[in-house]
């Protein structure tokens, strides 16, 4: 599946819903899906050019 685009709070959902639970899981390889994760946010354009501290605190995220 591949997207190019997608809304603030639907990414959050998929993050929350799907993501979170492995990322936390799997935190041995927390580099990486950390990677994962920013790419993720990146397709958000609203939200493209901040930083990925700031991407998180706008969607209301925790860091892992």
């Amino acid at each position: 599946m591949v997207f190019h685009y997608m809304e603030k709070d639907m990414m959050k959902k998929i993050i929350t819903s799907m993501m979170h639970p492995r990322l936390e899981y799997a935190a041995v390889n927390i580099r990486k899906l950390e990677r994962i994760q920013k790419i993720a946010k990146k397709m958000v354009p609203e939200l493209k050019d901040l930083t990925f501290k700031k991407r998180l605190k706008e969607m209301e995220l925790p860091t892992l």
